[in-house]
């Protein structure tokens, strides 16, 4: 069987797990403590996510691969590559999230914020080899990649990131929230 057909199999047996979980009810902090595990899981089958088809070129700060997602744009599974150094402000998602670390560290800054004043920071967790983090639909977050080891990363939404439509990010210089269009950019990697 190949890295493909591998990759295949386990993103579909992880997805439908994490469906599983999801109609059980409403999504809950507890269920997405659930979907992480699975996720952890596959983030330990590195070999499914080879440079050859998941790279990164040093001049580029960061990548997003589409694995997975269905056809009404829900369980959208991406691999996040980011060169060292590289930050994301506060921002929201609008959809739940789970992260799993395959490689390197992620700081999540964790806030608080009624999403018309300053955010707060009252959380601070390390992603890496083996850890998770997860989001619920309004929480905030930034990330800093930190280290010397590129940042390779699995994502779980809950939506596709171009469905995203509501999504605000801090700007510290002005001191403001702003809406962002949907993440472009993409690069497609369904088997």
């Amino acid at each position: 069987m190949t890295v493909v057909h591998r990759r295949k199999a386990r993103v579909a047996e992880t997805i439908d797990a994490a469906k599983a979980i999801c109609a059980e009810g409403d999504v809950t902090p507890d269920r997405l403590a659930r979907i992480e595990l699975l996720l952890a899981d596959l983030a330990q089958e590195e070999d499914l996510f080879p440079e050859e088809e998941f790279g990164l070129p040093a001049d580029e700060t960061l990548r997003l691969y589409r694995v997975a997602e269905d056809s009404d744009g829900t369980f959208a599974l991406y691999l996040h590559i980011a060169n060292v150094p590289a930050e994301v402000p506060p921002h929201n998602h609008t959809t739940w999230a789970c992260i799993a670390g395959i490689g390197g560290d992620e700081k999540n800054f964790l806030y608080e914020t009624d999403l018309k004043s300053a955010p707060v920071q009252v959380d601070a967790r390390s992603v890496r080899k083996g850890e998770t983090v997860s989001l619920m639909p309004g929480d905030v977050h930034s990330i800093r990649a930190v280290g010397d080891t590129q940042l390779k990363n699995l994502h779980l939404y809950g939506l596709a990131l171009e469905k995203l439509v509501d999504r605000v990010f801090w700007s510290e210089e002005n001191k403001s929230w702003s809406t962002v269009p949907p993440t472009s950019g993409i690069i497609e990697r369904r088997a």
